[in-house]
């Protein structure tokens, strides 16, 4: 459920790098590394298809990470509960975030195209992703070779 802008909370935007553009998007918490995304930070975005996009098993749901190192501009996200717990801890660490997500990413035009399908056609999953991170290649995850 989407809330007025005024009731929003925003983190405040990173600037889009020349050539780029910005893509928004909605994804439950659990797709947004737990609800731990802020702008400037960078991600990975999954792409998930339930059947159909890899040509050599057509009917097998698919997963890739397919965009890494993606730079996020600007986390939108309905105002959470503002109760700190009294033992210390940090309160992102013992609650679970509330509500739906809007995620901004600067990307190409093609990447923003592949995005908006997958969203509209299939499900993205986000992780958090360090520009230091290692990158081993394009796996696309499918049930008969998700355990090797």
């Amino acid at each position: 459920r989407l809330v007025a802008p005024s009731d929003a909370k925003s983190s405040s935007a990173a600037k889009v790098p020349a050539g780029l553009q910005e893509v928004t998007f909605e994804l439950e918490p659990k797709m947004v590394v737990g609800g731990r995304l802020e702008a400037g930070d960078h991600v990975a975005i999954g792409f998930s298809f339930p059947g159909g996009a890899d040509k050599s098993k057509p009917g097998e749901a698919t997963t890739q990470l397919s965009l890494r190192k993606v730079l996020v501009t600007a986390v939108q996200r309905a105002t959470q509960p503002t109760a700190k717990p009294t033992d210390g801890t940090n309160p992102q660490d013992t609650t679970l975030p509330q509500g739906s997500f809007m995620v901004t990413v600067a990307v190409s035009d093609v990447d923003a195209s592949k995005i908006i399908y997958t969203n509209l056609n299939g499900s993205l999953w986000l992780t958090k992703e360090p520009l230091d991170a290692q990158d081993n290649g394009g796996f696309i995850a499918r049930k008969d070779n998700v355990y090797k």
